[in-house]
């Protein structure tokens, strides 16, 4: 089963957002963010629309992690991790 999951990647800027949130949101979005290994389109994500921001959305709490999916080379690429209020700001 081990071929059916898909790579996750974190950028540096997105591992830099992340590691300067308080613990507990941190690691609420490491667990979403790890469970895209398995399921990259779980129950409450989102298809969106203006591509500028990403493929998907997925809202953990009070923010929004932004990703593009790769069925074809089994990758999930964050894009962003940004509170709802930022999120949608281009």
């Amino acid at each position: 089963m081990a071929s059916k999951r898909y790579r996750v990647i974190i950028p540096k800027n997105v591992a830099k957002v992340l590691k300067g949130l308080p613990r507990a949101e941190r690691e609420r979005l490491f667990a979403a963010i790890s469970a895209l290994e398995r399921d990259p389109r779980p129950s409450g994500c989102v298809k969106l629309r203006l591509r500028d921001l990403g493929e998907y959305r997925l809202r953990v709490g009070d923010f929004r992690i932004m990703y593009d999916l790769d069925d074809r080379e089994r990758t999930v690429e964050i894009l962003a991790v940004k509170r709802r209020g930022e999120a949608y700001r281009t």
